[in-house]
């Protein structure tokens, strides 16, 4: 009886082997779009340094400063997400301006910051620009890029959105988010 309660247990664990499992860690492919996202958006910012006409709480704002106030980061990153162009200056499909945000809100979690930016009522705003962005997007015709198979095993699920889309008027595309 003694032999297996001792078995039943592995031995102790030292601390700092703790201190790693209790840190929130990422796969390796989300940590490289993390750090494409915190790239893009840190190329942004020093391109909006140079910017005479950028305001100035967003030359302030630093996704790096302990200090970080939600109501700054809040603007900064609609204008961020407004603004982020593709490589070759085309726009972003909107799941990809989703996409940016979220791996800020994970780049913020691993420095202990844990704000949920697309929940948080102080990010109502950053919520509606995305949606808005959605939709105008969709309405010029930037749907998300999906296979011939993907288009036709969601097309049930989307049916109003895609008569929408069709005939062009916007409606709330934040369904889009759950593909």
């Amino acid at each position: 009886m003694q032999a297996a309660l001792q078995s039943r247990f592995k031995p102790s664990t030292p601390t700092d082997e703790l201190d790693k499992l209790s840190v929130k860690q990422f796969a390796q492919n989300t940590d490289r779009k993390i750090a494409w996202a915190i790239k893009t958006f840190w190329d942004w910012r020093k391109e909006r340094m140079v910017d005479p006409s950028c305001p100035s709480e967003i030359l302030w704002c630093s996704i790096d400063n302990p200090s970080l106030c939600k109501e700054y980061l809040c603007k900064t990153l609609c204008q961020f997400v407004n603004e982020v162009r593709r490589k070759d200056g085309l726009e972003f499909p909107g799941k990809t301006l989703y996409n940016l945000v979220l791996c800020v809100q994970f780049y913020l979690e691993k420095k202990g910051i844990f704000w949920k930016l697309v929940d948080d009522p102080d990010f109502v705003r950053l919520k509606f620009t995305i949606d808005n962005l959605m939709k105008k997007g969709l309405v010029r015709g930037c749907l998300p890029r999906w296979s011939h198979n993907q288009f036709h095993s969601t097309k049930k699920k989307f049916c109003g959105i895609l008569i929408c889309w069709e005939s062009k008027i916007p409606t709330n595309f934040t369904v889009l988010f759950s593909v």
